[in-house]
């Protein structure tokens, strides 16, 4: 998946929703959760974004803290992005992505992931 065609895949996916006959609403916060996940893995470097890993995934729920967003909107996001990544894998823009992405496992890496990068400010204050 080409980062220079995010805004393309998140319009075909969009596209892809209506003709489901999702709501408009739910278009919108599909696209829109998927948009910001596409934008993450753009700003952090992703080495292979044909291939979405877990640990991706929980690095964009852990970078939500700072947002305060609560339980069921991070759930919501998850819900759209692995909507996004199935019908991604369908349509051939991935070559793989983690199937099992249950919200309780991505919360427990995402929190992994806050502690390990807190670890050497603590490290440093202590």
């Amino acid at each position: 998946m080409e980062r220079s065609r995010y805004e393309e895949y998140v319009q075909k996916f969009g596209a892809h929703l209506e003709s489901d006959g999702k709501s408009k609403n739910t278009v919108a916060s599909y696209t829109r959760d998927v948009g910001e996940f596409l934008a993450f893995l753009g700003e952090h470097d992703a080495p292979r974004v044909e291939q979405v890993t877990e640990e991706q995934v929980a690095g964009f729920v852990a970078a939500l803290a700072v947002r305060d967003l609560g339980e069921r909107s991070k759930a919501k996001k998850l819900t759209s992005i692995r909507s996004f990544l199935v019908w991604a894998r369908q349509e051939g823009f991935l070559e793989s992505y983690p199937r099992k992405l249950t919200f309780e496992r991505i919360r427990g890496l995402a929190a992994t992931a806050r502690a390990a990068a807190s670890a050497p400010l603590k490290a440093a204050q202590g």
